[in-house]
């Protein structure tokens, strides 16, 4: 699970983390398991840490703005008036993370690679519900910068798995696609 910070008087990653797992006991740090690391990987378990019980814990990675190209966007367009009682990203910045995501992991190698497989199929999956639920790019969300880009990563997808048949999507989504 990612969480995005969308408020820019917190640009300490790690801070934020500490913060979160203060606020609430449901989250707790874990030191990085990279040699040499000098962060800590926060995760998320329903009944806080320790717990064995289903569902099992979720690791959650903290973003900024500008990380990862993302872009920043009016809190306006978040939801919290979902299921999960945790507010969530508008699903046009979700499905277009996760395409940028897999464009980014396609061209690296080792592990980094292997999960662009699992990013290809999250693609596969969220790309027709949004456009079921009748997301598109003129809905003024995003910065059409990044808008511009995400084409590039669209077409790319499109192009690297046809039979996913996922062109129909994007194009009622917005993306003109030539793939």
């Amino acid at each position: 699970m990612d969480v995005l910070v969308l408020d820019s008087q917190y640009d300490d990653l790690e801070e934020v983390k500490r913060m979160m797992t203060r606020k609430n006991s449901r989250f707790y740090l874990v030191n990085a398991k990279t040699i040499g690391a000098d962060w800590k990987v926060l995760w998320y378990h329903p009944r806080g840490r320790g717990s064995t019980k289903r569902p099992a814990a979720i690791k959650i990675d903290v973003l900024l703005p500008g990380i990862m190209q993302l872009p920043s966007f009016d809190p306006y367009w978040i939801d919290h008036d979902n299921t999960r009682s945790l507010p969530t990203a508008p699903l046009l910045l979700v499905l277009l993370h996760k395409v940028l995501g897999w464009s980014e992991r396609i061209d690296s190698t080792g592990h980094h690679y292997e999960k662009h497989r699992q990013d290809a199929n999250d693609v596969a999956t969220l790309a027709p519900l949004a456009s079921r639920m009748g997301v598109t790019i003129h809905d003024n969300v995003l910065p059409d910068e990044f808008i511009e880009s995400a084409s590039e990563w669209v077409n790319d997808f499109i192009a690297t798995y046809p039979k996913l048949r996922t062109r129909y999507h994007w194009r009622k989504i917005g993306f003109h696609t030539y793939a």
